[in-house]
């Protein structure tokens, strides 16, 4: 009796799989400690170099920690905290395009573009009282400007319904559109 008593003990302690099963299909939890739990619309393969074959993971989590993460491991290659927003964000926002090294992030009012490679800020930029409320790179060539930086354009919400397109090396708005007739009740 006491040595099945041992043996029972002794079992429960041992992990009881080793493998992923059914049920754990689209439960991610190989980062969450890292991280946080990734959000699905901020989640993303991307080559971080046109050199290489290999892609990161990139996600923008709940917990606004954006960060690449090598998907062979699913260790964390860098990390970086985006809640620096003076507006309270519930969510955020992480787009990136190929053949570019930088990703762009907003949450509340601020947008920053990260390189992709090594998490490095590139840029930053606050809209006091504007929250982001979409955020796409532009893929269109510019003849004037040979930079390999995707400009972004930002969709703001706030009083007024704002769109502003930001160069790609600098953050630096490049235009402005109000729509003044735009009211968010």
């Amino acid at each position: 009796m006491r040595l099945q008593a041992t043996l029972l003990l002794l079992a429960s302690c041992v992990p009881s799989a080793l493998a992923i099963y059914r049920d754990e299909v689209d439960h991610i939890d190989f980062h969450h400690a890292l991280l946080g739990t990734p959000s699905a619309h901020s989640t993303f393969f991307l080559k971080p170099s046109s050199s290489s074959d290999a892609s990161l993971l990139y996600t923008l989590s709940e917990k606004l920690l954006l960060g690449a993460v090598n998907p062979r491991d699913g260790s964390v290659v860098w990390r970086q905290n985006v809640s620096r927003s003076a507006a309270a964000a519930d969510n955020g926002l992480l787009r990136a395009s190929d053949g570019t090294n930088a990703l762009v992030s907003a949450a509340g009012d601020y947008l920053s573009s990260w390189s992709a490679l090594d998490g490095k800020l590139i840029w930053e930029s606050w809209f006091s009282g504007e929250r982001v409320a979409d955020l796409e790179l532009l893929e269109l060539e510019d003849a004037a400007s040979p930079s390999t930086a995707k400009d972004t354009i930002a969709l703001f919400g706030g009083k007024a319904g704002v769109v502003r397109r930001l160069d790609g090396d600098s953050g630096k708005v490049k235009w402005e559109y109000k729509d003044e007739r735009f009211d968010p009740r």
